[in-house]
């Protein structure tokens, strides 16, 4: 098995990316993984020192089977940096894995990610294999390892370039879809986290790509137990604030390894994911329906 090359995406937050890193370096085929650090340039001049820092930890790395950098000389904005650098390696590769600087990985990540995307190579309803799971409760009566999601994460992810060369990061696409009161509920179903931030065109690449993946009915590939636990949720992402449910998540005590499967979508594993992305429930929606009828119909 030929590993997939690794991207890291890096800016000033040394700490975090110092033990993304070292989990890192706990896995097996970290010794057969090329490694490769996007450093987008300062975007003001109290982060030059803090860039510079991160940067001279990266030339420090060691355990992998090389490592690359791709350090911007100018700022180009972390949505523009990381799409690039994606393009540039899958291009050259053909497949990546891709994590931010603030994810810890289970020792068995890359093993795990490495398989996922040789077994789910010419699956096409697959559009991403992934290592981070949401603590959600998801039926005890699943025997299955993984399952499928029709949702984009970036916390420990594999793709493949015939996928990824797809997706359309233009956000004018969003007009058409939210003329479309049909499809914008549809997409409300799964993903009502994601909709604001596609109704504010905030550039997020993780909402534009699960936009993607709603339009052409794909597929994301996820662990019932996660192998990646997000550290960024103490206020110093740029999208992730302080939040209990992640900040708190812990790696399974089951480390058996993963093993890949063919998958069918679970309805019970959507309904659960729903609820815990805030879908209201059917007495809501009919209380949320009661209110407005109300509201209509009072007087001038």
């Amino acid at each position: 098995m030929i590993t997939a090359p690794i991207l890291v995406s890096v800016y000033t937050r040394l700490t975090h990316l110092q033990k993304t890193i070292h989990a890192l370096q706990q896995n097996e085929l970290a010794k057969k993984s090329e490694l490769y650090i996007v450093s987008d340039g300062p975007a003001k001049a109290e982060h030059v020192e803090a860039v510079a820092a991160v940067r001279s930890y990266v030339r420090t790395i060691t355990g992998f089977k090389s490592v690359n950098f791709i350090f911007r000389s100018e700022n180009q904005g972390m949505f523009k940096s990381i799409i690039s650098a994606h393009n540039e390696l899958l291009e050259r590769y053909g497949k990546l894995i891709f994590l931010e600087d603030d994810i810890e990985v289970a020792p068995d990540f890359l093993s795990y990610l490495n398989r996922a995307l040789e077994f789910y190579r010419y699956d096409p309803r697959i559009f991403s294999v992934h290592g981070f799971s949401h603590p959600a409760n998801y039926p005890s009566e699943y025997t299955s390892d993984l399952f499928l999601f029709p949702r984009y994460s970036p916390w420990g992810v594999g793709l493949w370039k015939d996928r990824w060369e797809k997706v359309d990061f233009d956000e004018s696409q969003l007009d058409h879809f939210f003329l479309d009161k049909k499809a914008v509920k549809k997409f409300l179903y799964v993903q009502p986290r994601l909709l604001a931030i596609l109704e504010n065109k905030i550039q997020a690449a993780d909402a534009l790509i699960s936009y993607h993946m709603f339009k052409n009915n794909l597929q994301g590939v996820y662990p019932i137990h996660t192998r990646v636990l997000n550290r960024g949720f103490d206020n110093s992402g740029q999208h992730c604030r302080d939040n209990p449910i992640y900040a708190e998540q812990t790696f399974s005590s089951d480390t058996s390894a993963i093993v890949c499967s063919d998958l069918q979508v679970n309805p019970k594993i959507l309904k659960e994911l729903r609820n815990f992305f805030g879908y209201p429930t059917f007495s809501k929606r009919i209380t949320n329906k009661l209110e407005r009828w109300m509201q209509n119909a009072r007087p001038a």
